[in-house]
């Protein structure tokens, strides 16, 4: 996310073409909007293109051969354009920036970084941190300067409405769940990135003071980065960067334009006044509410970290009887009832009658793994002379399913934490005895552990999984049908593999989630139990969409996500 060291390059060659006999007739300026525009591209067709086309090692020597492409033109570029002897007669002698135009530069290229980040935050902590969500903010981002950076003088028509659109910002970074509501969010962000960046060309110095200029924005962009991503964790709990970063565009926009002209309002648009009174009354109204719900969620415990935001709220079922979740953003990583007779017995997606309770229950009793602990329900299955371990990545959800549920203290059997990659971990203890089922879930918001799932992955779990074990997948999401990944990867592996989506009706306990699971073992016997139950083999499946084998050099995520899309047509 280094997105001011190509502008740096640029920024070089811009100063060779103002001090170049070229740059007498030719303004330096559309060059940035230029180079901006070369990024976007680049960025989209990274996800669109490049990924689901290539692998890893393709995509280096391909980067690698690129780049000494660019060194020899950048090496004519300088031979062409590069500084004469003359070169001060060529410059103007326009006085040098004040420290009040350092201050609105860094300021103006400040707060759209930061607003960046934290969109980019909002969205990533619920879909996932892909190539594909951190992308498009930013190729937006960059667009927003190519836009902005465009020979003109005066600024657009937008420029009056950036109160409305701070404001409808965090409206709809209030419903980021709601995919309908995501391209919503994208439009206004990259507006409001346009009208602060317009404000950054029409102060821009002569090109004499171009390279303070370009370095005042630098410095304004990693004070962003930093502000966002080093400083917010540390200080907030929850995303409370999204509102802060839009505090900051209005107190910049304030200072570079000042407020939208009032007599506008009143001699022309009255009627958008009335609007944005509406809008502000909307939001005020929808923060109160928001603040309300925190309250009623009954949050007892909160921490962010590298992984997530993750809460634990108590409060009364629907029965009255109290219970505590563990949830990451707004997805639920498990329930256990705290008082009444089925304390122990396991909830949300490790119910009874879910189908990982009921994969898991045909293993057989001995050793069993778990990639990713959640609130550690599976342990309320163990049997006395079962030994359970989990291994977790995250600090944070091992602190608290020891700490907030008793899950794991109240097992039968053995159960024991390891803390790591699981799949490193698996690498390095094959002198241990191996295990009788290996189920894998672990997942921060909806977002896909992509490194669990490949063809590497699934070799490791074989290496360590009994002859006649079983490896069980929770993948239930709202974004990603992870069906065919697995079929393309139980293929390639010599597996069969059988699946079932429950619908919510296998139960009426309020604490049931219904979940989607995929089995895979080496024999079809070993999935007669669940296949007697309606399961459906995954070759079989009219709804599993085949996808391209995963593998550690290669992921498309783009294919599970519309192969969800797909689905959820077809069942409406």
């Amino acid at each position: 996310r280094n997105r001011h060291c190509p502008k740096c390059q640029g920024a070089v060659a811009q100063q060779w073409l103002a001090r170049s006999e070229v740059g007498k007739t030719f303004a330096p300026w559309p060059l940035y909007a230029a180079s901006n525009l070369g990024s976007l591209v680049a960025l989209l067709a990274y996800p669109l293109l490049i990924e689901p086309l290539m692998g890893i090692s393709v995509q280096g020597s391909t980067w690698a051969a690129l780049y000494l492409v660019y060194c020899v033109i950048a090496v004519l570029a300088w031979r062409s354009l590069g500084p004469k002897v003359d070169e001060e007669n060529q410059l103007d002698d326009s006085p040098a920036p004040t420290a009040k135009d350092y201050v609105r530069w860094i300021l103006l290229s400040l707060a759209p970084s930061m607003l960046l980040l934290s969109v980019t935050n909002a969205i990533t902590s619920e879909l996932g941190s892909f190539p594909l969500f951190w992308v498009l903010p930013l190729a937006l981002y960059l667009g927003s300067f190519a836009l902005a950076f465009r020979t003109h003088e005066e600024p657009s028509y937008l420029l009056q409405f950036w109160p409305d659109i701070t404001l409808a910002i965090f409206l709809f970074c209030q419903f980021v769940i709601v995919t309908e509501m995501q391209p919503i969010l994208y439009l206004l962000y990259f507006l409001i990135c346009w009208i602060v960046h317009e404000q950054l060309y029409l102060t821009r110095p002569s090109a004499k003071h171009l390279t303070a200029f370009y370095l005042a924005i630098s410095l304004g962009g990693w004070l962003g980065g930093i502000a966002v991503s080093v400083v917010a964790p540390m200080v907030f709990s929850g995303l409370t960067e999204v509102p802060v970063s839009l505090g900051v565009i209005a107190i910049a926009l304030l200072i570079s334009a000042g407020p939208p002209a009032r007599s506008w309002w009143k001699q022309t648009h009255i009627r958008f006044t009335g609007s944005r009174a509406l809008l502000t009354a909307t939001v005020a109204l929808l923060t109160v509410m928001l603040l309300a719900s925190e309250g009623e969620k009954g949050i007892i415990d909160r921490e962010r970290s590298l992984y997530g935001i993750f809460t634990v709220a108590e409060r009364p079922g629907e029965d009255g009887l109290r219970f505590r979740e563990l949830a990451s953003g707004s997805t639920a990583h498990g329930k256990q009832y705290i008082e009444g007779p089925q304390e122990d017995v396991p909830m949300s997606y490790y119910h009874p009658v879910g189908p990982n309770n009921i994969a898991l229950s045909t293993r057989k009793i001995g050793r069993m793994a778990g990639i990713g602990l959640g609130a550690g329900a599976v342990a309320a299955i163990t049997e006395s002379d079962e030994t359970l371990v989990f291994y977790e990545i995250n600090p944070t959800s091992a602190r608290m399913a020891q700490e907030s549920f008793t899950y794991l203290s109240h097992a039968k059997g053995d159960v024991q934490i390891r803390m790591g990659d699981a799949r490193l971990k698996m690498v390095t203890e094959t002198d241990q005895a191996p295990f009788n089922a290996i189920f894998i879930d672990a997942f921060a918001g909806d977002g896909i552990p992509t490194h669990l799932l490949t063809r590497e992955a699934v070799a490791v779990y074989l290496n360590r999984l009994e002859s006649d074990g079983l490896l069980v997948f929770h993948i239930s999401n709202r974004y990603y049908d992870l069906r065919g990944v697995l079929a393309a990867v139980a293929s390639d592996a010599d597996l069969v593999g059988t699946s079932f989506e429950a619908d919510g009706t296998e139960s009426d306990e309020p604490l049931y989630d219904a979940a989607t699971t995929v089995v895979l073992a080496r024999s079809v016997d070993q999935l007669q139990p669940m296949l007697s139950k309606g399961w459906r083999r995954l070759n079989d499946d009219p709804v599993v969409v085949p996808t391209q084998l995963w593998t550690d050099d290669y992921i498309d995520v783009l294919a599970p996500m519309a192969a969800k899309r797909a689905n959820r047509r077809a069942v409406q």
